[in-house]
């Protein structure tokens, strides 16, 4: 599971990622961030209980697509590549974000 204050303090201790994608939060301290936000779970209970349940169930719906080859697996091959030009483009803004590219605001580019 995602742990956005963990993620925060351990890869943007500037907090570059998260004052492109929240505004509001330019000009504070990463503390300061984490903070003022309110939790929306207790991420180590959350983890303790789901994990494991999300683990095995993500493991059984991919055996199950693979073994059966049908349209299911073509949806998810489909999703799958979607997602991965999301996070390609995701990425790239971000870079020309923390460059000074003023294009980085551009929908299409």
């Amino acid at each position: 599971m995602y742990n956005p204050t963990k993620n925060l303090r351990e890869r943007d201790n500037d907090a570059r990622y998260v004052n492109f994608w929240l505004p509001d939060t330019r000009g504070k301290a990463i503390e300061t961030i984490i903070d003022e936000a309110e939790p929306m779970l207790d991420f180590a209970a959350t983890r303790k209980i789901n994990g494991k349940v999300i683990a095995d169930l993500r493991a059984r719906v991919r055996g199950r697509i693979l073994e059966e080859k049908g349209s299911e697996l073509d949806h998810a091959k489909r999703a799958n590549s979607v997602t991965t030009g999301y996070k390609k483009y995701a990425a790239e803004r971000y870079k020309r974000y923390i460059s000074g590219d003023p294009k980085h605001m551009l929908l299409g580019g």
